[in-house]
């Protein structure tokens, strides 16, 4: 019992210790300075401001890639994002000579220099992964919307086309109906010009139209055959009043005849 009490009261000194007026190790005020400078950096930094061609490509007050930025929009991502990356490599390689020491240049400003340009370089592949995620979504949804109005035209073309097969097929059946008046002796064209009256020829339109023709035509030809029918009943008539006549002359001969 008595070894558990003194460890947590050595714990509770050290943590009130800790939280009151000792003193820390000079090695970690240090990285205590480091951070609040560092914090302070990061507090006074301006906001980010993306490159584009107004403030030609600039982006942090340095200018990465402002000739990849032309009027073409989207196809320069590619192109950026590339060049890009052969700058973050060339950091990389840079900063791997001189901690090897085969290179000269060992001033910490330039190191500064280029963290920041890493950093920065870093944000900028960022910002072209979701302009490129945009550009993505966007094609998709305008290809969507393409291959719905695509669908839709493709339905009224294949509707036209149901419509154009019925109306063809209307047409076959037309062409080849056989009418009634094709079986119908009628005179010649000329013999139709010199007998039917003008009234009813009209010379003027059914020589150039022969549709109007075979009208005028079948109507001449019905009212001929009207005449006939009509002549010939009468005809009829006459033949059988004669035939009563010539009956009841027969029937008083033989009432005259004398007998046997």
């Amino acid at each position: 019992m008595s070894t558990t009490s003194k460890r947590k009261h050595g714990h509770s000194s050290r943590t009130t210790g800790g939280s009151g007026g000792e003193k820390r190790p000079k090695g970690e005020e240090e990285k205590g300075q480091e951070s609040d400078s560092k914090r302070q950096k990061v507090e006074t930094r301006p906001p980010f401001v993306p490159p584009t061609r107004e403030n030609g490509g600039m982006l942090g007050g340095l200018p990465l890639y402002g000739e990849l930025l032309p009027a073409e929009g989207y196809t320069s991502v590619p192109v950026a994002a590339r060049e890009t990356c052969k700058r973050l490599a060339d950091i990389i390689l840079s900063v791997k000579d001189n901690k090897s020491g085969e290179s000269s240049s060992t001033d910490s400003k330039s190191v500064s220099t280029q963290r920041r340009t890493s950093v920065i370089l870093f944000t900028l592949l960022r910002q072209l992964n979701r302009v490129s995620n945009l550009y993505c979504k966007e094609t998709r949804d305008g290809t969507q919307e393409r291959k719905l109005s695509i669908d839709e035209l493709h339905l009224q073309l294949q509707n036209l086309q149901y419509e154009a097969k019925h109306l063809q097929k209307e047409i076959t059946s037309c062409y080849e109906f056989k009418s009634k008046h094709d079986d119908i002796d009628l005179i010649s064209e000329q013999e139709f010009y010199e007998s039917a009256p003008e009234s009813l020829s009209n010379p003027e339109v059914t020589k150039t139209d022969s549709h109007k023709l075979m009208l005028a035509r079948l109507e001449w030809e019905l009212k001929q055959r009207e005449q006939l029918a009509s002549r010939q009943s009468s005809l009829e008539a006459s033949i059988k009043s004669k035939l009563e006549q010539t009956q009841k002359l027969e029937e008083k001969l033989s009432r005259l005849r004398p007998g046997p």
